[in-house]
């Protein structure tokens, strides 16, 4: 299918979608040979919905008490440890639906990751935390995010 019908068959979609839920959608559009570029597209229905304290998965991450980060990273080493015996670490970090915590579990089963078994498996929210697992190849935990950064110089 060309690029270009794929777009439009996307925003297609995309409008259905919006009017059926009444949301605020983001379309693409075709700019010459430059590939495919996100167009905004804003509808005065339904803006509330987006209000912070309304929205309902905010309402679900927001709810009670968070414990401070350094204190759920550290809980969530802990717990780990009855997690699995592969090689784990625990972090803060934040991406553009905000903070949470992210366990790092090495494995074999990168490829497809519902092959890998928990000893115990964890929730979704942790200490009042958004908690999500990232599983990373074996040896990935020390040699690449506790490396010690060398100075190159060639």
């Amino acid at each position: 299918m060309p690029i270009r019908k794929l777009c439009q068959s996307m925003q297609t979609l995309m409008e259905s979608l919006s009017r059926h839920i009444g949301m605020v959608t983001s379309g693409f559009v075709w700019y010459g040979g430059q590939g495919i570029m996100p167009q905004q597209h804003t509808t005065n229905m339904n803006l509330k919905s987006f209000n912070k304290e309304e929205n309902m998965a905010n309402i679900y991450w927001n709810k009670g008490d968070k414990t401070p980060k350094e204190e759920a990273v550290k809980a969530l080493m802990a717990e780990l440890v009855n997690c699995t015996d592969n090689r784990f670490f625990a972090k803060a970090d934040s991406d553009g639906a905000g903070a949470h915590i992210c366990a790092y579990v090495e494995t074999i089963h990168t490829d497809n990751t519902n092959n890998f078994v928990w000893k115990k498996q964890l929730p979704d929210k942790f200490m009042g935390w958004r908690l999500i697992r990232i599983f990373v190849p074996i040896g990935y935990i020390d040699g690449i995010m506790l490396a010690k950064e060398t100075k190159n110089d060639y």
